[in-house]
Order: C-alpha cells, then structure tokens, then sequence
C-alpha cells in the first residue's frame, strides 16, 4: 500500500510536470510552469520506477507505466524523433536561421580574433537569418573579421535592420512591416515580408521577456543545482520573479496573437527567442490551433538552445502555418553567444 501511494504521488507530479503549459500562470503562478521545466528528470524517474515496482510489487508498476503513456505526447515534444525527410525533387525549398547573437559578443568573455558567431551564421549558410539581440548593422561590429563581413554581405543582399535589435538578412527581397514593443519590458517583435520566388512569407521575428536575474539570483541557482543553497532565500530571490515572467510572457503572447489573428497572409513563420520551453503556456498560446513547432515536426531528439548558467532548455523556437513543410530542424551547437542558432529547411508544398 505505501509504494502504491508514493507511486501515485510521483505520478501526479510527472502528470503535472508534462501538461503544466496547459495552465495560465495568471492563476496558478509559477508552479506549473516550473514543473515543466522539470519535465526531462521525470524521463529517467518513472522507467527507473517502473522497474523498481517490477522487483517489489507488479500491480504498482501500472502506475508509472499508464503515466508514461499519458505523458507520451509530452515527451515526443521533447524528443521529437522524426526521421529528415527529403523534399520532392518538384519541389522548392528556403531555409530559415533563427539566433540571438548576444550582440555579436563572446558570452564567456575570452578574446578570440574573429567572430564565432559570424562564423555560424555564414557555415550555416541559410536564405534567411533571423536575429536577436541584434543592435547594431554589421559593419558596426569591431569583433567580425572583414573577411568574415564581406562573406555575410554578399551572402545576404538584403540586411534590414532594427531598432528593437531584431533584424533581418535574407538572399531575397524583404519589407520591414512594423516594429511593436509588447510592453514596458524587453519583450518586442518585428515583422518583415519575404518575397521568395514562388511565395510571399511572412515573418515576426519576437523576443519575449527574459527571468531577468542578476547576478546574485544566478548565484543562488548554481548552488541550487549542486544541492546547496538556503530555500527561503531561494523562495525570496527566484520564484517572484519566475511569477513575474511568466505572467508577463503569457500577455506578450496574447498580443502576438492578437497581430496574428489579424494577419491574413496565408505562409507565416513567427520565430526567435521565446525565453521558455516549447509546451509552455506563452507558446502554446501564441500557436493556437493553426501553427506548429518546426522543431517538434521535424527535429530529432532532445537539444538546447541556450547554454550559460546551467539553464540548460530549449527556448528558441521556429513556429510556421500555411503551404510550408519543415522537412529538417537542427540545434547547430556552434558560435560564441550564450544562445545556440536553430536551423530550419521548408519545403514549399505543391497547391
């Protein structure tokens, strides 16, 4: 009777942990947000427990073993594990890179002579480049090579900048539509229109509201990832501001919606650094029921995308409707922001 009881207390905690996107942090703060965050420890826990109630008890291990197929869904969010597929040979295709470059600096701060992060944009070699944290044009950028900018420039003909430092570079002609500042914090949002060669593509390029920790509250996570740390400071330090960027995301959210309940262009790609994981409550909310996660369509396997302080998760994320396909989706661990740049190919599908 007690493994049944503590089976269906970690039950509920893994239930909790793989549907909290599903719960607006208006009401319920920030607890199932961060159980969410937890999501990937809960993988191991319940196979590990499952096994476990093998050897004491059979008729405990169903609960765990009905858990992990309620939250199947949630883990192939995860883990997505598509196989790439190919285009049609018919077909026409663009890829799509989306980066916060952290201003084009080096986030651990070592001198290096040229760019890293330039050097991913150009290896990557996309059609069209999304960036973050973008603030100046290219040539105002001391840490890029020359070489390195005179690749970028005639890799993109076309470089639309941004006061909201989220600008574009594309192989093909663009329109800067409009620049909005969500609210009175750092979360904004771009929109540009692409003109490919068969399609017109719509594109916002956002930067939702970061945690906003100092120093001091980065502190007191890494001592919270080793185990250590006093809980009520923790409490005092970290969890008002996680209900504050919680809440906060979910209203910048509601009004992306809003831009793109209006938007009437068919092919629409919203994409950029989202500060949270892609089943929180801000993404799904800004998808609705028309858009998907590229990654999540056509990624394989559990990635990054940011990598400084040990918050180790996924927040980058390429959204897209309309008559395109993901047919690849990668995390390229490269460059010398804190970020990771995610990669996209699409292929237009035929009318």
């Amino acid at each position: 009777m007690m493994l049944i009881i503590i089976n269906t207390i970690l039950a509920l905690g893994c239930i909790l942990s793989a549907y909290g996107g599903f719960f607006s942090p208006e009401y319920l703060k920030a607890i199932p947000a961060i159980s969410l965050l937890i999501f990937p420890l809960w993988i191991v826990v319940m196979p590990c427990l499952f096994v476990i109630d093998l050897i004491f008890s059979k008729r405990a291990a169903i609960i765990p073993l009905l858990t992990m197929v309620l939250c199947v869904g949630s883990f192939l969010d995860f883990c997505p594990l598509t196989i790439f597929q190919k285009p049609d040979k018919d077909s026409s295709t663009f890829s799509l890179l989306t980066y916060n470059t952290f201003n084009m600096d080096n986030y651990n701060k070592t001198s290096m002579p040229s760019s890293l992060t330039a050097s991913a944009i150009i290896d990557a070699g996309c059609d069209i480049a999304c960036l973050q944290e973008t603030t100046a044009k290219l040539r105002s950028y001391n840490q890029i090579a020359k070489c390195q900018a005179d690749t970028l420039n005639n890799l993109y003909k076309y470089q639309i900048s941004s006061s909201n430092g989220l600008p574009i570079w594309s192989r093909y002609p663009v329109k800067h539509i409009l620049s909005v500042n969500l609210d009175d914090t750092s979360a904004k949002l771009d929109k540009y229109i692409v003109t490919l060669d068969s399609i017109s593509l719509t594109i916002y390029n956002v930067h939702l509201q970061s945690i906003g920790l100092n120093k001091n509250d980065k502190l007191t996570y890494l001592e919270l990832t080793r185990g250590q740390g006093d809980i009520k400071k923790i409490k005092a330090d970290l969890l008002s501001k996680l209900n504050h960027a919680f809440k906060n995301r979910a209203e910048q959210a509601i009004k992306i919606r809003e831009y793109l309940d209006n938007d009437t262009a068919e092919n629409i790609i919203v994409c950029g650094d989202f500060n949270d994981v892609p089943t929180c409550y801000a993404i799904r909310t800004i998808m609705g029921k028309d858009f998907r996660n590229a990654y999540t369509e056509a990624g394989r396997g559990p990635s990054i995308t940011y990598r400084a302080n040990r918050f180790y998760f996924h927040i980058d994320q390429v959204l897209y409707k309309g008559n395109i396909i993901p047919v690849s989706a990668k995390v390229l661990e490269t460059g010398n922001s804190d970020h990771y740049p995610v990669k996209v190919i699409f292929e237009i599908a035929k009318q």
